[in-house]
């Protein structure tokens, strides 16, 4: 009996049917009862659901051995120890995993599964690959008994060709190597079982698989898969080590997406919490570039201004040429008109003025400045002399009592105003540097990399940041909104899935014996319609509609999501990723209140309920049609 339902099983992978003993999902694990299921088992479980719709109850045992699985992966198991772990069958994991009686399934349909995740993030040539080994799985599970040896064939034929063409280059390693581990492992699991056969049931199951092949290939397989693996693992540590930023931009998409992929969120709180730190993130990277363009301006005028003195302090001490102040500052226009630009506007106009009076003197200052210059012009000749003969130090003291005419004043005053501005940029330019080291804290990256990039930055790499970030935070924006479109059409979908269960429970309670008799006697008179039976034919309506419009919700929610990528436009890579990767997860995780029943109400007060929900969901449901993606960023659909 044991090797009859050996072969059974192969059937499916060789022939298996759902003819055994079901086993209740409220029943207990030999590890016992996990009282809340979350994260990626309540993804597993509500597209399980979603897939066999009707028979999910029928198949509780395989989604019970699917989320064992996804336990298993959880604590970031790899090919190696798949390895160890699935040996034979003595090994203690793989007789773990047949607590359900459903193993080889559990493998298939989490692999499935898996590469269903993974289509979100891949081109249209590897999608449609990846689709048909999709298919194979699926036509494995579900018509076992059909093809069966045809079916296995493609599958592999598939894996192979998606192995040799599409695992090189990822932008999203942790994927396709989850994808890769969970092929491995239904591989495994399935070349230890064709190998437990005996001679007798693997030529009782000839007519159906050449087992002797097919193990070979599952073999070669097996080897490809653990090298495409390896292959990934190593160029991602190689990635890891290398010095990946070149500059301050590339440094902060680095610790944007470790924010991301730290710490994988399973509810919308979580989620909507961890924009909001992103969005935090990228709002101080755009104060940081609002601060090293400060820093640059402030460092600019400051080399400006010590130019500008230089040169005035170099005319000063020319022994022979010195150019008088409005050939000064004409020469050196640039760094005069710059000073001036940037100087507090009352001692600008009053410098201003007294240069125009040196333009354009009026009587008693041509009077003045003719005894100034005359006293100027009759020592000009000594103190050309005393410039060539004597140090610094001594001519100072004999210009000391020299007459000051107009034009030594403005070069004096000029002097003053460089200093005094020099005095305050240098002031200025501390507490920027404060401010530039204090964001320091503010980020998740590497203190010695920062330092060194904010220390070197260019301009243009000022202008990238922070250029970048206020796209970024435009794009944020736009994904809270998204994200507000989603969080209302998953409580919209709950609302749903949980009076389609309610209809599945009174449809178990109330559709038996005494209704299938009422209907086949209705068929040749209506006089044999109970109420039980009426009230059952509209549950089941009720049932159909609501499925169509959990699909319908779903449909829209695709055309709002393209909607939404068009207008997103560039975006970091890894980050649209993580961000639409997100967005379906909430999408795809609908968690179900199992609490309240009917068990307790008359068929007539359940019939009630289920009238008033569906009521309440057909009304939430109306403007589902009219929907846009545009009607969603005004300010009543914003995150606040």
């Amino acid at each position: 009996m044991a090797e009859f339902s050996a072969i059974l099983m192969l059937q499916l992978i060789i022939v298996l049917k759902f003819d055994g003993p079901q086993i209740s999902f409220y029943s207990m694990t030999p590890y016992g009862w996990r009282d809340s299921v979350t994260g990626k088992k309540e993804y597993f479980s509500e597209q399980f659901n979603r897939w066999r719709l009707g028979e999910a109850k029928k198949e509780e045992a395989v989604l019970l051995t699917v989320l064992e699985i996804s336990s298993y992966f959880e604590t970031g198991i790899e090919i190696e120890q798949i390895k160890k772990d699935f040996c034979d069958t003595t090994s203690s994991r793989y007789k773990e995993l047949d607590c359900f009686k459903k193993r080889e399934l559990g493998a298939l349909v989490y692999c499935k599964f898996v590469a269903q995740d993974y289509l979100q993030s891949v081109d249209q040539e590897e999608k449609e690959l990846l689709e048909s080994i999709i298919k194979n799985i699926e036509g494995l599970y579900l018509q076992n008994r059909t093809d069966t040896q045809k079916k296995l064939n493609s599958l592999t034929q598939n894996c192979n060709i998606w192995l040799d063409n599409y695992t090189k280059d990822k932008e999203d390693p942790a994927q396709i190597k989850a994808l890769c581990s969970s092929l491995y492992l239904l591989l495994k699991i399935l070349e230890i079982f064709l190998q437990s056969l005996s001679s007798w049931s693997k030529k009782l199951a000839g007519s159906f698989v050449d087992i002797d092949a097919l193990i070979k290939e599952i073999g070669c397989l097996l080897i490809k898969t653990e090298v495409k693996f390896n292959q990934i693992k190593l160029l991602n540590s190689a990635k890891n080590l290398s010095p990946v930023p070149k500059n301050l931009a590339e440094l902060f998409d680095k610790s944007y997406l470790q924010l991301l992929e730290t710490n994988p969120v399973n509810t919308p709180d979580a989620l909507l919490g961890k924009v909001f730190s992103l969005e935090n993130m990228v709002s101080h990277t755009n104060r940081l570039g609002a601060v090293l363009k400060k820093r640059m301006e402030i460092k600019s005028r400051l080399q400006n201004a010590q130019s500008l003195l230089i040169a005035l302090e170099n005319n000063a001490h020319r022994a022979l040429g010195r150019k008088y102040f409005l050939e000064f500052i004409e020469k050196h226009d640039k760094h005069f008109n710059e000073l001036m630009e940037h100087l507090d506007s009352e001692v600008r106009e009053m410098f201003l003025e007294r240069i125009e009076q040196l333009k354009n003197p009026n009587g008693s200052q041509k009077i003045i400045s003719s005894v100034q210059y005359g006293a100027s012009w009759a020592t000009a000749l000594p103190t050309s002399a005393l410039r060539l003969a004597l140090p610094q130090n001594w001519q100072d003291t004999v210009s000391s009592v020299v007459p000051a005419t107009w034009d030594s004043q403005c070069k004096d005053q000029l002097k003053g105003i460089i200093v005094g501005v020099s005095k305050d940029l240098k002031q200025d330019l501390t507490e920027v540097e404060k401010e530039v080291t204090s964001f320091n804290d503010k980020f998740a990256v590497d203190k010695t990399s920062y330092e060194q990039f904010v220390k070197e930055i260019s301009a243009e790499v000022i202008e990238t940041v922070s250029v970048s970030s206020n796209a970024l935070l435009q794009s944020i924006q736009r994904y809270k909104n998204l994200l507000t479109f989603v969080f209302d059409t998953q409580e919209k979908l709950k609302e749903i899935k949980s009076l389609d269960n309610k209809v599945s429970e009174f449809l178990y309670l109330y559709d038996g014996f005494w209704v299938k008799i009422s209907n086949f006697f209705a068929r040749f008179c209506a006089f044999f319609k109970t109420e039980a039976a009426q009230l059952v034919d509209k549950a089941r309506e009720i049932q159909n509609e609501l499925r169509s419009l959990e699909k319908k919700h779903h449909d829209v929610f695709e055309r709002v999501y393209e909607e939404y990528i068009k207008e997103q436009g560039t975006l970091h890579p890894q980050l649209q990723a993580c961000f639409t990767k997100n967005a379906k997860a909430i999408i795809n995780t609908i968690e179900i209140d199992t609490k309240e029943t009917l068990a307790n109400k008359t068929i007539h007060q359940s019939s009630v309920v289920i009238n008033k929900g569906f009521f309440s969901v057909k009304k939430k449901s109306t403007a589902l049609d009219n929907i846009q993606w545009n009607e969603l960023k005004t300010e009543s659909f914003m995150v606040h």
